[in-house]
């Protein structure tokens, strides 16, 4: 674990779950504004421990929710109104994109991650979703036997179409990639981690709804999931996709990647001169929680609205 100090979340960021505000485990570089209560890092790790001594879900699900209850200061589905009024301006052509990432700089600020989101114990990616997800979902756990749950036969080479489980982060601090796979089992499938290659030509995509990410950005409509990270298995070994992500975090050839309907309306870097630039694709992908990396990834540097294209450019070192 750092030595940074943990900060639960201000507000998940999107509907996929890739946020851009620190998290319990790591902090955003350069981030002070709107952060939660701050705890030390023994503090911290001693609540954690805590909560896996619960017996049963019950017991679990209630002493979580006593603990996000406790350190959070602001809700995670809390909205932005000046954001939703510059995004109407923009897609009504009242503002320029720039104008408009003035406006999220001020509202709603986008910083880079420094350090690895906290790993969820199998306990709690079993034990923070509800009663129809743990019956009926298959887990990328080592020991699915005893947690009572189906184990996943997901494996490499498969396609996978991954995001994060907001509800499980909303009502218990936990960071669950859930996704589907054509080449699984029918139904949700749920890991600590992901991380996706591209495979005979075809890269590792980010997909969203236009309409949808309009609908949530001018405040018409909720969040809802609906955007994904879609890519090959390349690994399914939490450990070794977090050693990596480690050594990628801060290498050039690696792009941090943000999503957030209240800011824009696709995938973005989160960092660097490109910052704010969308981004359409990528060679590999790494998800760990809300940390998303990006090897080799594809700008779209022309980019003027909210959820249209312009000229697509590879990223330059």
């Amino acid at each position: 674990m750092s030595g940074i100090s943990r900060l639960l979340a201000k507000e998940l960021s999107s509907a996929l779950g890739i946020t851009d505000t620190p998290v319990a485990g790591a902090v955003a570089k350069g981030s002070d504004v709107g952060t939660n209560k701050q705890v030390s890092n023994i503090a911290f790790d001693a609540r954690i421990a805590e909560l896996d001594e619960a017996p049963d879900v019950v017991s679990w699900q209630n002493k979580a929710s006593e603990f996000v209850k406790e350190s959070r200061d602001v809700n995670p589905s809390i909205r932005t109104p000046e954001l939703e009024k510059s995004t109407r301006d923009l897609l009504d052509s009242k503002i320029t994109r720039d104008e408009h990432l003035d406006n999220v700089d001020t509202y709603k600020p986008v910083n880079p991650w420094d350090d690895m989101p906290r790993e969820p114990s199998d306990k709690a990616v079993v034990f923070a979703l509800n009663d129809a997800q743990r019956s009926d979902g298959y887990f990328v756990l080592a020991d699915t036997g005893s947690m009572g749950v189906n184990k996943s036969s997901l494996k490499v080479g498969d396609l996978f179409n991954g995001r994060l489980d907001i509800p499980a982060y909303n009502r218990y601090d936990t960071w669950i990639v859930t996704g589907s796979s054509a080449n699984a089992e029918k139904g949700k499938h749920y890991a600590k981690a992901i991380h996706y290659t591209s495979e005979e030509g075809k890269p590792v995509k980010f997909i969203a709804s236009v309409k949808t990410s309009q609908n949530i950005g001018t405040g018409e409509k909720g969040k809802t999931p609906y955007a994904t990270v879609q890519g090959y298995v390349k690994d399914l070994d939490a450990d070794a996709i977090r050693a990596n992500a480690v050594k990628y975090l801060n290498d050039p050839e690696w792009t941090q990647i943000g999503f957030d309907p209240r800011r824009q309306g696709g995938f973005y870097a989160r960092a660097g001169k490109n910052k704010h630039v969308p981004v359409r694709e990528a060679s590999e992908v790494i998800q760990i929680g809300p940390l998303v990396l990006a090897r080799n990834a594809v700008l779209d540097i022309g980019y003027k609205g909210y959820a249209t294209g312009g000229l697509v450019q590879r990223r330059t070192k």
